[in-house]
């Protein structure tokens, strides 16, 4: 059987579907080459992130001292996870000149300090864990926190839930 080849109108070879290895040490799979020449193979040893779930939350911010957290415990994905998976997020606030936009990224924080003193004094943050009911769940917790007094603000963000899986 031989391998089946696409090329460009210039000759370049832009699909191998076949050997992408080399005669001398063979691997087989399918090779796709892009215009600036970069590569994706898919050869059933390679690994990418797929996205299993995603959504949207929000928490107040508390206007005093204190914490709030909004919870989504994802029960769908199983309950199969030892460690918790890979997760993305991206976050904005109602009052953009304070907390600003960020995202995405692997962990958001917000960080602000009030005008008259220079501390932190507001910090929304979210994070991914496993909880114990049902066991070994996937979470999310968007975290407001306010240290000596907060902006009174709600933050909003999505969420990303990725896992490794072979292509």
């Amino acid at each position: 059987m031989s391998d089946v080849t696409v090329s460009d109108a210039l000759g370049n070879i832009r699909v191998v579907l076949g050997n992408i290895g080399t005669p001398q040490k063979p691997d087989y799979g399918l090779q796709v080459v892009g215009p600036g020449g970069q590569t994706t193979i898919i050869d059933g040893t390679s690994d990418m992130f797929k996205i299993i779930a995603t959504g949207t939350a929000t928490v107040a911010v508390p206007n005093v001292s204190g914490t709030n957290d909004t919870v989504v415990v994802l029960t769908a994905l199983g309950s199969a996870f030892t460690t918790p998976p890979m997760a993305a997020f991206s976050m904005t606030d109602d009052v953009g000149s304070s907390l600003n936009q960020r995202g995405p990224g692997f962990y958001a924080q917000f960080n602000s300090a009030a005008p008259a003193n220079d501390y932190m004094v507001t910090t929304v943050r979210s994070f991914v864990f496993l909880t114990g009911a049902p066991p070994n769940t996937v979470s999310v917790d968007l975290q407001g926190r306010a240290t000596i007094a907060g902006l009174g603000s709600t933050a909003a963000h999505r969420y990303y839930i990725l896992v490794e899986v072979g292509i």
